[in-house]
């Protein structure tokens, strides 16, 4: 039987992320927000899990071997950061261990050596960028909380290199190489931190237009049953009315019986 619709099929820019978030903890098994931060999240650790491997191996090449410790502690880090979610732990509970992690990083990595490199200290506006991005989806917060998490995103921004000059200034560094390629290396830290910040934009967007799709889905025509009235999900997975739409969207179900049912399977029954 052929099944058409007016509604476009979503967006597939994640599809190969999409089937890694299904692997590690299924999103179609979570309310609509959850699913989406659980889509970023992992989508984001894939993208600084590619691009600590990158780093290392350049490390490498240019003779900072502390700086190759660093890159590969975070990658193994935000892998680390996976399992919770595999434990079904809730992906907000998750942002800050995710934040306190880059920023961790990030320090490190900025007092390397006994120079100061100011390209480093740009990498640290990843922290409000993802706290904005990803709580900003969250309606489960009040303004309050949303404004009191995204200035304490800025506010780690902005100590981040704050420390880093002062520990540098006053010779608290790991004083490894600094490769000799300052000019190169310095290229090569912008093309980093573009690849970083375009790629955690773009997942954002291809995310946000895949929760539009599936909700225009729930406005068009959807795959249900003629018989049991379940609905086929994107997995092809039959689900109940209430759980199909309850993952996605704000919708609470509450459960009574109208008139006609109640006179068909309770006939006897005084309904005064």
């Amino acid at each position: 039987m052929s099944e058409s619709s007016s509604v476009d099929a979503p967006p597939m820019p994640l599809a190969r992320w999409n089937r890694l978030a299904t692997w590690i903890a299924d999103p179609s098994q979570r309310p609509t927000i959850e699913a989406f931060q659980v889509r970023f999240l992992i989508a984001a650790t894939a993208l600084g899990f590619a691009i600590a491997l990158f780093s290392l191996v350049l490390a490498l090449a240019m003779g900072r071997p502390v700086d190759a410790c660093w890159d590969a502690a975070y990658a193994a880090g935000v892998i680390a950061l996976l399992v919770p979610l595999r434990l079904g732990v809730s992906p907000r509970t998750l942002v800050w261990p995710h934040i306190a992690l880059l920023a961790s990083f990030l320090l490190a990595v900025s007092v390397g050596d006994s120079a100061l490199h100011p390209e480093q200290l740009g990498w640290f506006v990843l922290i409000p960028l993802i706290t904005r991005l990803l709580l900003g989806v969250d309606t489960r917060y009040s303004k309050r909380n949303l404004l009191a998490h995204q200035l304490g995103g800025a506010a780690v921004a902005l100590a981040g290199p704050m420390l880093c000059i002062a520990l540098v200034r006053t010779g608290h560094t790991f004083h490894q190489p600094d490769g000799g390629v300052d000019g190169v290396a310095a290229i090569l830290e912008f093309v980093e931190l573009s690849a970083a910040v375009l790629g955690v934009v773009w997942i954002f967007d291809g995310l946000r237009r895949t929760a539009e799709a599936e909700l225009a889905q729930l406005r068009g025509l959807l795959p249900i049953c003629a018989w049991c009235k379940k609905i086929r999900n994107d997995a092809h997975e039959w689900q109940r009315v209430e759980d199909y739409i309850g993952q996605r969207t704000a919708a609470v179900f509450s459960h009574g019986m109208c008139p006609t049912c109640e006179a068909q399977h309770f006939p006897d029954e005084d309904r005064h």
